[in-house]
Order: structure tokens, then C-alpha cells, then sequence
């Protein structure tokens, strides 16, 4: 099934499948990804689907006022000026998660990774979630498609929908910016957009 972002009939039928703990391919900001909700069921699903174990997700939330429901740490003033700076964008930044998350919510360390999409779609749905999970629509092994036709048939047989911005969409290949923020210093994990001179001066 495919729908499309601008269509508000589609963002409810997108909604109904995520609230059945079903899968869908969607398009943001970055790379095209794989979306669920925030439930082992929906974490399970991602996991099989990409042919992985034990590897946690990305969480999409709405706005930076949504951070205190996941994290247990107050925010220094780089990681502030990051946050309003960057967010929302293609910069994702891991914390540490309160301890009364469950586990498929977060990295063994006790870290969660979090980022708000400069996607108006998915700001629309995220306004009815805490946050949803999210990750590359790619098995662990293969390389980012850069279109729906690249993705590999055994994922697209097994998600409930895709949800595109335009029919035939082309994606840049290059995935969010991952900071780490947990440890009091912020270092980089991935470099990918988002990386400007003025945050990047901040990892000095």
C-alpha cells in the first residue's frame, strides 16, 4: 500500500497500522527508514525485519519539550544551544534514558538516542505519539536504497505500508549526524548532515 504525506486520509491509515503495531517505509529528512511504535511488539517487528538482534532504535519525538519524558540528565549549555540550534533536523543525539524506560527502549549502556524530523508528515503524526521509532530501511547488511525500488523485497513484503512525499522520490544517501551528549563531553558517533562549523567547534 502506498500513501503519501500530503494526503491527511493516508496520515490516519498510516496511524491505524503503527497503532497495530505494523511497520511502514516512510520518507523524512534524511534516508528513507523503517517506522513503528514505541512497543516490543513494533520493536520486535523492526528488528526482524532488518535481520538483526538486540540493536536499539532511533526515537522520533516531536520537540525538544519532549525530551524530559526519556531522559535523566540536565542539558549544559552546548548541548542546549545544539539542540535549538539543529533540532528540528537531520542531527540525532544520544542521552542517557531514565531507568524507568523499558530495555528495548534503550542501548545496554542505559543510553536512547533521540532526534526531531524537519519533516512536516512526520511532525504531523508524532503530534498523536510521545515519540515513534525509526531506523534505515535496510537489512543490517545492505547499503541505504536511495529509492522505494532499491529496497529489498523481503522488507517491503513485510511492512504494513510506504509513506511518500511524492511517487518516484529520490533520497539522499547521507543519514543524520549522531553526537553522543550522555558523558558530560560530546563526541561524534556518525558524521553525517547537519555537522556545522559552529557545532562542530563545540567538540573542541
Amino acid at each position: 500500500m502506498t500513501l503519501y504525506w500530503k494526503e491527511s486520509k493516508d496520515i490516519q491509515i498510516l496511524k491505524d497500522n503503527l497503532n497495530q503495531d505494523k511497520v511502514a517505509v516512510v520518507s523524512g529528512d534524511t534516508v528513507l527508514g523503517l517506522l513503528g511504535r514505541m512497543s516490543q511488539n513494533s520493536y520486535d517487528t523492526i528488528n526482524t525485519i532488518k535481520n538483526r538482534t538486540g540493536k536499539p532504535c532511533l526515537v522520533l519525538i516531536r520537540s525538544a519539550q519532549m525530551l524530559s519524558k526519556f531522559i535523566d540528565q540536565d542539558l549544559d549549555q552546548k548541548v542546549s544551544y545544539i539542540i535549538n540550534n539543529c533540532w528540528p533536523g537531520p542531527l540525532t543525539l544520544i542521552f542517557k534514558a531514565k531507568s524507568s524506560l523499558p530495555d528495548y527502549m534503550k542501548n545496554s549502556d542505559g543510553t536512547i538516542a533521540l532526534r526531531v524530523p524537519n519533516h512536516r508528515g512526520l511532525l504531523t503524526l508524532l503530534q498523536d505519539y510521545d515519540g515513534l521509532f525509526s531506523t534505515s530501511a535496510n537489512l543490517h547488511t545492505e547499503n541505504i536504497p536511495k529509492n522505494v525500488q532499491d529496497i529489498n523485497k523481503k522488507i517491503i513484503d513485510q511492512v504494513a505500508a510506504v509513506c511518500l512525499d511524492v511517487e518516484n522520490q529520490e533520497f539522499d544517501l547521507v543519514p543524520s549526524t549522531i553526537l553522543d551528549c550522555s558523558s558530560g563531553k560530546i563526541t561524534i558517533i556518525r558524521e553525517g548532515c547537519c555537522l556545522t562549523d559552529d557545532v562542530r567547534s563545540l567538540l573542541k
